[in-house]
């Protein structure tokens, strides 16, 4: 028995003498390159595309301006392949598992809110002619884009909204648009096929009530006006953790895969 500790011990300090700790050799130095670059906010090079793009979804990648430039072909073959329309299906099939399972009642002001881009309507054409997220955005291109009116609607995202009407639950739209753009959108949004909604929200920007507000402020605070409204918010899909984070929250909220950029 003796023997047995005396060769234990003689393991360990054999390990410790060449950098290793007992944890299956991996090195523990909170110091190492990969943690210094996160910590500067610079992207390390060394992770995947694939580790970077959970890293946003999971919310633990924030505040970037644009993708790594390495991963532009990564992001295209995600957003135009079938994994892109696979993740979106699965998140939006939940939600409809979840919504069905509900006991609804007529009166009851039952309430689903959506977001806008990249929720109902997708601006991946627009993004393509400006590299993926590897360009940093710009509004005045940006709003040019919209006021064409063209915008296609995700696919998924149109058939939870019409299986949700007819579960006779009731639609909000909360978007971080301005109020200028109401028309061209509320016009865009009938011709792909959402022509029924109970609210649609646009951002007043003529007050300055939300100057210097984050996007999860805002949004917040529009849903706290819909409940004082006698709207009972059971659902909330968004493709930002702003669109679903923050006060006034629904009993359940669904995040869209977004990896081309991130809205506070």
């Amino acid at each position: 028995m003796k023997t047995i500790v005396l060769l234990f011990v003689f393991a360990i300090a054999i390990a410790t003498s060449h950098g290793f700790d007992l944890d299956h050799g991996i090195d523990n130095n909170m110091d190492s390159p990969k943690l210094r670059s996160f910590s500067r906010n610079h992207y390390d090079y060394d992770i995947t595309c694939s580790s970077w793009r959970l890293g946003v979804e999971a919310n633990n990648i924030i505040r970037f301006k644009t993708i790594p430039a390495k991963c532009k072909d990564y992001i295209r073959n995600y957003l135009l392949g079938d994994q892109s329309r696979a993740d979106i299906k699965a998140v939006l099939s939940e939600a409809y598992s979840y919504a069905k399972s509900l006991d609804i009642i007529k009166a009851g002001n039952y309430t689903w809110v959506f977001d806008i881009d990249e929720t109902l309507l997708s601006n991946v054409e627009y993004y393509a002619d400006r590299g993926f997220g590897t360009i940093p955005h710009n509004a005045t291109a940006f709003n040019k884009w919209i006021e064409k009116g063209k915008l296609p609607a995700l696919p998924h995202s149109l058939k939870l909204y019409n299986k949700l009407l007819a579960l006779d639950i009731k639609i909000a739209i909360i978007t971080e648009r301005p109020e200028t753009q109401r028309k061209i959108t509320v016009k865009n949004l009938r011709n792909v096929g959402y022509l029924k909604y109970d609210k649609i929200i646009f951002k007043d920007t003529t007050k300055g009530i939300y100057k210097g507000k984050t996007t999860l402020v805002y949004k917040s605070v529009e849903r706290k006006k819909l409940e004082k409204e006698g709207f009972r918010i059971i659902g909330n899909i968004g493709d930002q953790w702003s669109d679903i984070l923050g006060t006034s929250r629904a009993v359940r909220s669904f995040k869209l895969p977004n990896p081309l950029f991130y809205v506070a």
